[in-house]
């Protein structure tokens, strides 16, 4: 899975390695707070516009119900 850019001011762009079904990606503030919930549909490319406070944060995205990736985005 690629994201970018990171660090991004409020776009991210997701390419994942497959397509698939149900798509949720879940950032988490380091304090452990849901700040952004977003979901797709029968895709492998999506963006997320972000607009929280600078800073990092952390991202689970799940395809189909699983866990697939975690990242650390950044923004600034």
């Amino acid at each position: 899975m690629n994201v970018f850019p990171n660090p991004s001011a409020n776009d991210f762009y997701f390419e994942l390695d497959e397509s698939y079904q149900d798509i949720e990606v879940r950032v988490f503030s380091f304090t452990g707070s849901i700040v952004a919930l977003e979901k797709f549909e029968s895709t492998s490319q999506f963006n997320i516009v972000f607009k929280a406070m600078p800073g990092k944060y952390l991202t689970h995205v799940y395809g189909d119900g699983e866990l697939i990736h975690e990242t650390i985005l950044i923004k600034q």
